[in-house]
C-alpha cells in the first residue's frame, strides 16, 4: 500500500506554496548581492594598498618632480652655452674685422712703398749727379725716412736745410761737442719760392772778412788743377745739390746745369779760395744734349785759369778727372766741418785717372773714359796730361749685367762752341797737332 503511494506521480505530491518560493529566491539574491559587495570591497582595498606600495617603491627617474628639475637645469645650461657662443662669435667677428682693417692698412702701406720704390728705381736711371736734388722732391710714405745721401753727413734728416742755414752744435766722433759757429750760408734766393725758410741764428755771429788772395804761380799740373777746381753747393728744392766747377777766367766758373738746378746764386770754395764765396748763375742750358751753367763770381780770384782744348780728344789718350765726389767727401772732416759752419773748411779735391775708351759720334759727341767719377764730380774738368780741359764730367752709366761703370763727359769742343755763342771769354789751349775733329 505504501509502495503504491510512493509510486504516485509528482503531480499527485503536494507542492509548496508559491509565496514561499518567491521569498526564498529573494533571500538568495540578497545573499549573493551581499557576498558580491563584500568581494568588491576587499578587491578595492587590495588595489589601493597595491598602488600605495607601488608609489612608495618607484625609482628616482620615475618621479616627475625630478625630471622637472633636470629639464630646468638643462635649459639653464643651454642658455649659458648660447651666451658663451654668442660672446665668442662676436669676439671672433670683431677680431676678424680688426685683422681685415690691419690688412687693408698694411696693403695700402705696401702699395705706397712699392710706388715709392718705383720712383726711386726710375730715379736711379737718371743722371747720378741730379739724384740729390730729385730725391728731395720725392715724398716718402708716412713712417719712411729719406735715405741719407753720401756727402750729406751732419745734415738733419728732418730738415735738410738745417745743416746749411741754422745754428747748431754737433758732436764729433769722440762724443765731444763739435765746433759751434755759423753754418754754411747759401743765398736764400738760391731756393725756389716753395722752399721752407731756413732757421735763422738767434744771435748774430761776427763774420771774419775773407783775406785778400794773392796770385801764386802753380808749380805743376796738380797745383794748377787744385787752384782751379772748386766745390759748388746750391739749394735745390729742400735739399743741397753738390757738384764741381772750374775757372774759365778769374771771375767765371764753368759747371753743369743740373748742379745748380733753378738756383740764381750758389757758393763755392776750395783750398786756394780759402773761404766760402758767392757766385751768381749767369747762363744755364740743359737741352739737346747740353748741360752747362756759367757762374759769375762777386770778386775776381787770382788764379791762372784752365785752358780749353778746341780739338776733340782721341781714343786711348790719357786723361784725369778732378772734383769732389760725395763718396769721398762723406769721410772728409773738412767737408763735415764746412756743413757744420766752418766757413774756412775747404775739402780736398780728388783726382782719378784713366784713358779715353771711345768718343761717341753723336750730337753732341760724348767722351767715354775710364777715370772713376761719382756723384759730386758733375761739372768738374776732364783734363789731359798738360792740364788742358778736354771735357766736362757730366754723368755715369752702370751696366746692370756686368756692374761696370762708364764715365761720360761732354767734350771741350762743344763747351768752346757754347761759350763763343754766348760771348763768354775763355783761354784756348795750343793745338796738340792730333788732327782731331773741329
Amino acid at each position: 500500500m505504501a509502495e503504491q503511494e510512493q509510486k504516485q506521480s509528482p503531480e499527485a505530491q503536494p507542492q509548496p506554496p508559491q509565496d514561499d518560493q518567491r521569498a526564498s529566491q529573494q533571500q538568495g539574491q540578497e545573499n549573493a548581492k551581499d557576498a558580491h559587495e563584500g568581494n568588491s570591497s576587499e578587491a578595492g582595498a587590495g588595489t589601493a594598498a597595491a598602488a600605495t606600495t607601488a608609489a612608495v617603491a618607484a625609482p628616482w627617474y620615475a618621479r616627475a618632480p625630478i625630471w622637472i628639475v633636470i629639464l630646468l637645469l638643462l635649459a639653464l645650461l643651454a642658455g649659458l652655452g648660447w651666451l658663451i657662443y654668442q660672446q665668442k662669435y662676436n669676439a671672433e667677428k670683431l677680431e676678424t674685422a680688426r685683422q681685415e682693417r690691419n690688412l687693408a692698412t698694411l696693403k695700402a702701406y705696401n702699395d705706397a712703398q712699392e710706388e715709392y720704390l718705383k720712383k726711386l728705381r726710375a730715379l736711379l736711371q737718371e743722371d747720378p749727379c741730379a739724384i740729390p736734388a730729385r730725391l728731395a722732391q720725392i715724398e716718402p710714405p708716412a713712417g719712411t725716412g729719406l735715405p741719407v745721401l753720401p756727402g750729406d753727413s751732419g745734415v738733419d734728416g728732418k730738415d735738410q736745410d738745417a745743416g746749411v742755414s741754422g745754428t747748431q752744435e754737433k758732436s764729433g766722433q769722440n762724443g765731444q761737442t763739435g765746433r759751434s759757429g755759423e753754418p754754411l750760408q747759401i743765398p736764400r734766393d738760391a731756393a725756389p719760392e716753395s722752399a721752407a725758410p731756413a732757421a735763422q741764428a738767434k744771435e748774430p755771429v761776427t763774420k771774419m772778412p775773407p783775406k785778400r788772395l794773392e796770385a801764386r804761380e802753380p808749380a805743376n799740373v796738380a797745383e794748377l788743377l787744385e787752384q782751379n777746381t772748386v766745390l759748388i753747393l746750391a739749394l735745390v728744392g729742400k735739399g743741397v745739390s753738390m757738384g764741381t766747377g772750374f775757372f774759365l777766367s778769374p771771375d767765371t766758373i764753368m759747371t753743369n746745369a743740373h748742379v745748380v738746378g733753378n738756383a740764381t746764386e750758389v757758393v763755392y770754395i776750395n783750398k786756394f779760395v780759402g773761404t766760402v764765396r758767392a757766385a751768381s748763375v749767369l747762363l744755364r742750358v740743359r737741352e739737346q744734349g747740353l748741360d752747362f751753367a756759367v757762374l759769375k763770381t762777386r770778386e775776381p780770384i787770382p788764379v791762372k785759369p784752365l785752358k780749353l782744348q778746341k780739338e776733340l780728344v782721341q781714343k786711348m789718350e790719357r786723361v784725369s778727372a778732378w772734383g769732389f765726389p760725395s763718396a769721398v767727401m762723406s769721410d772728409d772732416p773738412k767737408f763735415l766741418g764746412l756743413l757744420q759752419g766752418n766757413m774756412q773748411a775747404a775739402p780736398e779735391v780728388v783726382y782719378t785717372e784713366g784713358s779715353v775708351n771711345v768718343v761717341l759720334n753723336r750730337k753732341p759727341p760724348l767722351v767715354v773714359h775710364s777715370a772713376t767719377v761719382s756723384q759730386g764730380n758733375s761739372g768738374g774738368p776732364l783734363v789731359n796730361a798738360a792740364g788742358d780741359v778736354v771735357g766736362i764730367n757730366t754723368m755715369i752709366k752702370l751696366d746692370d749685367q756686368s756692374y761696370r761703370q762708364s764715365s761720360l763727359a761732354i767734350p771741350s769742343t762743344v763747351i768752346a762752341a757754347f761759350l763763343e755763342a754766348n760771348k763768354v771769354s775763355f783761354t784756348p789751349a795750343k793745338s796738340q797737332g792730333t788732327g782731331g775733329a773741329k
